[in-house]
């Protein structure tokens, strides 16, 4: 369940977080600190306190998502122990800019993921583990889905995404190669009929070449952040109700 938490100021919050613990590992879902907080330390004393209530919780690592252009956010993770992870593009793709990718040479079937599916793809794609368990228990608003050759329906190398129906939008995809996307994207397209366009989120290279040629628009881009949690603190500040927020450093 997601957490969020206050620094007061005088009047509003000074700062706030809103964050997630997925296992072993705590998520910064998102920091915010007010613009003439900024450049003044604030930011840190949020995180320093954060890093406290994820040990108190029993993590041993934290990770965040921040834009790669913000360099003052940069820097202050890299000084809490943070080395920087997968890449992230968000793009704008149509149904035309999928049929640009090459076609499977093989039988592929897209299918929801079973619960014995998640440690096998937990492994194979380096994620979060429980990140996948959490998902599954929001089938309404989390669509899991994985290929599956038929010949060889136990192997999950050939990749798996996650749709957020509501806002139309892959939010992961992972996939063997160009052609392995395009399965898991039309069957996107076919489950959401009624959208002319997905947001697409997707780290691998290879395909976000693909798809920038065929002129796929670029919405923007994340770079995780990860690490262990430096030595214990403080505590964050004032706890408020736990939820989705929105924002940035």
């Amino acid at each position: 369940m997601k957490r969020s938490f206050f620094v007061d100021g005088p009047g509003r919050p000074m700062a706030y977080a809103t964050i997630d613990v997925l296992g072993q590992m705590g998520y910064v879902v998102n920091l915010v600190v007010e613009r003439e907080q900024r450049r003044r330390g604030m930011g840190r004393a949020v995180m320093e306190g954060l890093a406290s209530w994820f040990q108190e919780q029993g993590c041993r690592e934290w990770m965040l998502y921040v834009r790669p252009d913000n360099v003052p956010a940069l820097a202050l993770y890299q000084s809490l122990g943070m080395t920087a992870g997968r890449l992230e593009t968000t793009w704008r793709v149509t149904r035309r800019q999928v049929e640009t990718l090459p076609r499977a040479s093989g039988r592929l079937e897209v299918s929801s993921l079973a619960e014995a599916d998640i440690s096998a793809l937990t492994r194979t794609f380096g994620l979060i583990p429980g990140k996948l368990n959490r998902f599954a228990e929001h089938p309404e608003t989390h669509w899991l889905r994985r290929l599956v050759d038929p010949e060889h329906p136990e192997d999950v190398r050939g990749g798996w995404m996650w749709v957020r129906p509501r806002e139309g939008v892959v939010r992961s995809l992972f996939a063997a190669t160009p052609a392995h996307a395009r399965v898991l994207l039309e069957a996107g397209f076919r489950e959401l009929d009624d959208v002319d366009e997905l947001r697409v989120v997707t780290g691998d290279a290879v395909l976000e070449a693909r798809l920038g040629g065929a002129g796929a628009r670029v919405i923007m881009r994340t770079q995780e952040m990860r690490g262990p949690l430096p030595p214990e603190t403080k505590t964050p500040g004032r706890e408020g109700p736990g939820g989705d927020a929105t924002g940035g450093v």
